[in-house]
């Protein structure tokens, strides 16, 4: 049987979180980023898929900043990896970090299609969220 997982998406151009249930599959993934490679980092305990291209793409803008790096275009977080590898469900504490993260949303750049949004990280922020997570 196919595992499903819950993920929550943030889509640059909505500047809001989406949060889904889908397929466990690179398919599902390409689908919600609309890309051909993806890459997969981990903020705060969550594992977090992107577009691996996404720099290279003339429309992709900074989704997510802090002071050590960004991300770039489709964000989609999902709990941590189980013993075979696969993405589990966003825990209590994943949604209370996600929770945190939509207060950091902030118009990034106004484009002739409307404005994007970035998740927008301090150190302030990065050490709050970083104990909420329980230091991941």
């Amino acid at each position: 049987m196919d595992k499903m997982v819950n993920v929550a998406v943030f889509d640059p151009c909505v500047g809001e979180f989406e949060y889904k249930t889908i397929l466990d599959d690179l398919r599902s993934y390409y689908d919600l980023i609309n890309c051909s490679t993806i890459d997969i980092t981990c903020l705060y305990g969550m594992n977090v898929v992107v577009d691996d291209e996404g720099l290279f793409k003339p429309k992709n803008t900074t989704t997510y900043l802090d002071v050590d790096f960004h991300l770039v275009g489709v964000l989609v977080f999902a709990g941590r990896t189980d013993s075979e590898g696969n993405f589990t469900n966003l825990s209590e504490t994943d949604l209370k970090v996600l929770a945190e993260l939509k207060k950091l949303v902030r118009k990034h750049v106004i484009t002739s299609d409307g404005p994007l949004y970035c998740l927008v990280v301090n150190r302030f922020d990065e050490s709050r969220l970083k104990r909420l997570a329980g230091g991941r």
